[in-house]
């Protein structure tokens, strides 16, 4: 299985008092009359529940969305493998708020284009606007049955802590919760979460981030002016800033761990966004030539190290170079080709400090650069 899907989710419900496991599948379409959250299939939900999913769940990605300068999108959304309906050959209707994180998790990653990790599920209510979780009944069954799941290994859930409700827990059932997370934490890894925004960064890596906001749009657009602090201003944020920064840190680490070829497929999703925005990168040419100037050797040495990127791809990008790019188009093809400028090699004898320890700065850069230049 594929660990990492787009708009799929998992959850884990209460059902007959047991602990069962499934996904939530969301699919975004454009149009947004009539209702814009369709549940598919024998699932149900309760009028009520309905009612929360529409005016916290729906409303709170639709902020994030116009943020990112997004149109609002409806959604189809499936729930999977309930176990309970097939074996009692019934509809089953949903209640309460067990798979609000989920819900919202599965919506914005449709939308955004966001992979989401299959090997976590999560559990927990969203009831608050700015992005604020609850805690949801039935923790210590759904710890066993994530436990029993062998493709399970991060469990998500709602903090306890957030909003004092494990003082409302009886003490027999709060003992049965830590009795659970002290027979499984061995296998299997426990986060609590108080709001959206430490839910998405804890399982949510940077690297996931820039590839969605280069695929889905968002890569370049600015911080709004005036963001409120709230989980839900936190996650803006964080989907928006340094977007940049990310890029070029996610590919140095994807060469330096030699994923070479995904991290060609970067550079193309990179050179695609900005084709689309009919624009030519700034700098390009020479932020790429500094990065793998400083990769080690071995590295650069690999057989499908080069080309960078297809011929068509630099043709694309390049017709939208000004005037003022041209030194930097040219950067770009040396560095993408493997046909980096040759610097001349002058025999010169460095000096020495008199305690005959060190070389002086200028000779060893001119030295370094000498050998960077023969590598190809």
């Amino acid at each position: 299985m594929n660990s990492q899907i787009i708009g799929q989710v998992k959850t884990v419900l209460i059902v007959s008092g047991k602990g069962i496991i499934t996904s939530i599948h969301a699919q975004a379409r454009e149009t947004v009359k009539g209702e814009r959250i369709v549940f598919l299939g024998d699932v149900k939900i309760d009028a009520k529940t309905l009612k929360q999913i529409n005016n916290i769940i729906l409303r709170s990605v639709d902020k994030i969305y116009s943020s990112l300068g997004f149109k609002l999108q409806s959604y189809n959304i499936t729930i999977k493998n309930i176990g309970a309906t097939s074996i009692q050959d019934m509809s089953l209707e949903i209640s309460g708020h067990s798979l609000d994180i989920s819900l919202f998790l599965a919506v914005l990653s449709a939308g955004l284009q966001l992979p989401i990790n299959q090997e976590t599920i999560f559990t927990g209510g969203l009831d608050t606007l700015d992005g604020h979780l609850s805690p949801v009944s039935g923790l210590s069954e759904k710890i066993r049955a994530v436990a029993k799941d062998k493709s399970l290994n991060h469990f998500v859930y709602a903090s306890y802590n957030n909003d004092n409700s494990i003082e409302s827990l009886a003490p027999n059932e709060l003992k049965k919760i830590k009795q659970n997370f002290f027979d499984y934490e061995q296998t299997l890894k426990f986060s609590s979460v108080n709001n959206i925004f430490e839910t998405i960064k804890a399982v949510v890596p940077e690297e996931d981030i820039c590839f969605a906001s280069l695929k889905s749009g968002f890569y370049s657009v600015e911080l709004p002016v005036s963001l409120n602090p709230n989980p839900i201003g936190q996650t803006i944020t964080y989907l928006l800033k340094d977007n940049d920064k990310k890029f070029w840190k996610v590919l140095e680490q994807l060469f330096l761990t030699a994923n070479i070829n995904i991290a060609k497929e970067y550079i193309h999703v990179f050179i695609e966004y900005f084709f689309s925005q009919a624009c030519y990168p700034n700098n390009f040419g020479k932020k790429l030539l500094q990065l793998i100037i400083s990769l080690p050797p071995a590295i650069k040495k690999k057989s499908n190290f080069y080309p960078l990127l297809e011929m068509k791809d630099y043709i694309h990008l390049t017709q939208y170079g000004k005037e003022t790019d041209y030194d930097d188009i040219k950067k770009l093809f040396k560095v993408a080709f493997g046909e980096l400028i040759n610097l001349p090699r002058k025999p010169r004898v460095a000096k020495i400090s008199e305690n005959n320890t060190s070389l002086e700065s200028e000779t060893l850069l001119e030295q370094f650069l000498n050998e960077l230049s023969t590598e190809n």
